[in-house]
């Protein structure tokens, strides 16, 4: 005789997330990490999902235009990882993400933007004291690279290089 359980994902702040029911517990492994709680005299298991890190964020924010403004804005901001606790860690967050945004806005206009593939030649840019480089990769994944094809790759380098091109931001 197979017992039908029902499993209740439940996150740390009461939140339902999800109902399993099966005759086995291999859809547990879906949810690694997770507490799991018998409730009393019944076939019903609750599952606390461990709560993911989100951004803490801070006072200050970046606004679109480069400006660093004080003040809380809505969540999204926040869980972008957009605002920081002083105005000096928000002015580094942004110049770092404007050079990013300026290399990617660069890729897309060459024509040569993609996202990361495994097993595919993914480029992406690297400054070696003063001289701009590019590497490839098939299995290695860096979230804070701006993916390309070779040819964008190869562009970039020269433009970089030549001064045609440049990635700091100069804000008003």
């Amino acid at each position: 005789m197979e017992i039908l359980i029902e499993y209740n994902v439940i996150a740390e702040d009461g939140t339902f997330l999800d109902r399993l029911t099966s005759m086995a517990e291999a859809e547990l492994a879906a949810y690694p990490g997770c507490a799991i709680h018998k409730v009393e005299k019944r076939v019903e298991i609750t599952i606390v999902a461990p709560k993911l890190w989100e951004p803490k964020g801070g006072d200050y924010y970046i606004t679109h235009w480069g400006d660093i403004n004080a003040g809380q804005l809505p969540p999204d901001c926040r869980l972008m990882g957009g605002e920081r606790p002083s105005k000096s860690e928000c002015k580094l967050l942004r110049n770092r993400t404007a050079r990013s945004n300026r290399l990617s806005a660069l890729a897309n206009e060459l024509g040569g933007e993609r996202d990361w593939v495994y097993g595919e030649d993914n480029a992406s840019m690297y400054k070696d004291g003063s001289n701009w480089g590019y590497c490839v990769s098939s299995s290695t994944y860096r979230p804070d690279a701006v993916y390309m094809t070779m040819d964008c790759a190869k562009k970039i380098c020269k433009m970089l290089n030549s001064g045609e091109a440049v990635l700091d931001f100069k804000a008003a």
